[in-house]
Order: C-alpha cells, then structure tokens, then sequence
C-alpha cells in the first residue's frame, strides 16, 4: 500500500508467545519509532530503519526466549528478543518488560507462563507472510 501513510501501509505483526508484537509494517523512508516496523510494540523502537522500498519482499529473523520464572512463579528474566531485518540487526537481546498491547490495561497483565503460539497479525490491510519456519532452539 505505496501510497498510503501511517499505520495504513501494510500494518501487521508477529506475535511471540501470543503477546509480544514485533510490528511489521512499511515503514520505508520514516524515523522508525516504537510502532514502526521492527518496533517491540510500546516497547523499543528498531536500533535503525531497515525497511526496503514499497512492494518488495522483507525477511525478518526473530529469535525470542519466553520469561523465566522461580518455584514460585515470580520473574525472574523477563522476555528478550533478538530481531534481524532484511539482513540487519534491529532488536539486539531485547528485554520486554511488559506485554507489548496497545492498551495499558492489557500491557500490565503479568507475562505468559506457559508456551504460547505464534500469530501473524493484520489490520484489514493488504500483507502476504511466506517460507515461515519455527526452530525450537534449545536450552
């Protein structure tokens, strides 16, 4: 969506663990704040705006670790993400001190315990996602 402008061109996501967003969007030739693409969603904004040019295909490399817990149940890490764009480190180890929402009633609720899915997110708006894969990375 060229020529549109905002959040209107292509705005998606990929959830980790169904609560953290990293914001896919086009976000080509902009500042590259924390609902841009490559943003942790409220949370971090990419280190740099590495969005290629309007209808081209975009690769992003995610390697996420959920939050670690005591006996118990108290976080002890919270979640952290490493996000690579096009090539490009944007995220680096980042910590996610809360969830990733749009609304702070929903930001505040304490994070996943248990393994979550991945989802792929639009907003009524033209997005294609190809050639996913899901490597479970161990311990």
């Amino acid at each position: 969506m060229p020529k549109q402008r905002g959040q209107a061109r292509g705005n998606s996501g990929v959830f980790c663990q169904d609560v953290y967003e990293v914001q896919v969007l086009d976000s080509y030739g902009l500042e590259g704040y924390n609902n841009e693409c490559g943003a942790m969603y409220k949370v971090s904004p990419p280190h740099v705006n590495a969005c290629a040019p309007p209808l081209q295909w975009q690769t992003y490399d995610i390697a996420y670790r959920g939050p670690r817990f005591d006996a118990a149940g108290t976080v002890t890490e919270f979640a952290r993400i490493t996000v690579h764009q096009n090539g490009i480190l944007i995220q680096n180890v980042q910590e996610l001190p809360w969830i990733t929402a749009w609304k702070e009633k929903e930001r505040l609720q304490p994070p996943p315990r248990e393994p979550g899915p991945i989802r792929l997110q639009a907003h009524n708006n033209f997005v294609q996602f190809r050639n996913i894969w899901v490597v479970p990375v161990p311990e």
